[in-house]
């Protein structure tokens, strides 16, 4: 902990970030170069062990600053609350870091050329105590310590927007791939929550649901696999209820990749799965394109796919006229049950000579 706070010292340290640059070229301001001893302690520490000190610094301020000289300029703290009264400063800060840090500070001028003060850090429940001595050792141009805050402000907000961009990348990743795992709290990718709800939303709509249904559970424990059960969890979805409605939607407007993908071997009743053909999402269809079809009579183009899924489901029985027509009949008489992996082969060779 001890060397996390140290590290992070320069930028409590870092107070001149409020300057804002015009577009144009700075011109040269009238300065002072003060050179600063900070002596550090923290709560805590064994009697007797002192904190590596830093060296002393040598800052550039404005004449005309209305922040006191007390940090370098690296650009990773914002000093806010600034209050002066006569020859003395007080303030308020926090820092950016890991971990990240607040304080506040308060110096006084002892005469032009030196000034005494203290900052007082708090970092992840600990406190750190920074005693401040200054003096004015030359002249220098203000400007330039602007300029250099200025670069550094920018460099630093150049890469939050990366790390930023990279992580709703991922977040709208998790959206487009179906893996709700990415999105939960535990990875720590802290996406947005409008990527939760496009996700859910999306399991509405025959891609998603199409997505993930064909999915087996992971047999990792803590990998998720993003199969049906699993994300109906994640968003609070009844999936049995939610694959009648859009299979049944299907089945009407015959929309054969989703029936395939989705719904064959699912009873329309109530989405659990079908015992028997004639009960399964897409019965009439397979009735009227696909059973009893042979090399010389295959079903037409439009429908091969869907009654090569059929025949491998083995849902291929005959079905009587009445199922034909209101997909509610009953199946012929069973025939001696036969291998459902070769009674599937046959049917294909039957339908494509293969």
């Amino acid at each position: 902990m001890i060397r996390s706070s140290i590290r992070l010292l320069p930028g409590a340290l870092a107070l001149a970030l409020s300057a804002a640059l015009p577009a144009a070229a700075q011109t040269r301001e009238p300065g002072d170069l003060w050179e600063v001893t900070s002596e550090m302690s923290m709560s805590g520490m064994p009697a007797g062990m002192n904190m590596p000190q830093r060296p002393p610094q040598r800052i550039c301020r404005a004449r005309n600053s209305d922040k006191p000289p007390v940090g370098d300029n690296d650009g990773r703290c914002e000093m806010y609350d600034t209050k002066r009264t006569g020859n003395a400063f007080s303030w308020k800060m926090r820092c950016e870091g890991n971990p990240p840090s607040t304080g506040t500070g308060e110096m006084t001028y002892e005469g032009r050329d030196s000034y005494k003060g203290a900052m007082t850090l708090n970092v992840s429940g600990q406190t750190m105590a920074i005693k401040l001595v200054g003096k004015r050792v030359g002249e220098c141009d203000g400007g330039e310590s602007k300029r250099q805050v200025a670069a550094v402000q920018q460099q630093a907000a150049a890469a939050q927007q990366q790390a930023t961009d990279a992580r709703a990348m991922q977040c709208k990743g998790a959206v487009d791939s179906m893996m709700p795992y990415l999105l939960r709290a535990e990875t720590g990718l802290q996406c947005d929550p409008k990527y939760k709800t496009d996700l859910c939303r999306k399991l509405q709509t025959p891609e998603g649901f199409s997505a993930v249904a064909p999915r087996a559970p992971s047999q990792m424990a803590g990998m998720g696999s993003g199969d049906l059960k699993e994300i109906g969890e994640f968003c609070g979805a009844n999936v049995t209820d939610l694959r009648v409605r859009l299979c049944k939607r299907a089945d009407e407007q015959e929309t054969l990749d989703f029936l395939a993908s989705s719904c064959l071997g699912y009873t329309r009743i109530d989405g659990s799965a079908s015992a028997k053909p004639a009960d399964s999402f897409g019965s009439v269809i397979i009735a009227r394109e696909c059973a009893g079809r042979t090399f010389s009579s295959p079903p037409a183009q439009q429908y091969r796919s869907f009654c090569s899924a059929a025949a491998r489901q083995n849902l291929m029985q005959p079905v009587t006229a009445d199922a034909s027509k209101a997909g509610t009949g009953t199946t012929k008489p069973e025939e001696p049950k036969e291998d459902a992996a070769t009674r599937g082969k046959k049917l294909l060779k039957d339908i494509f000579n293969r």
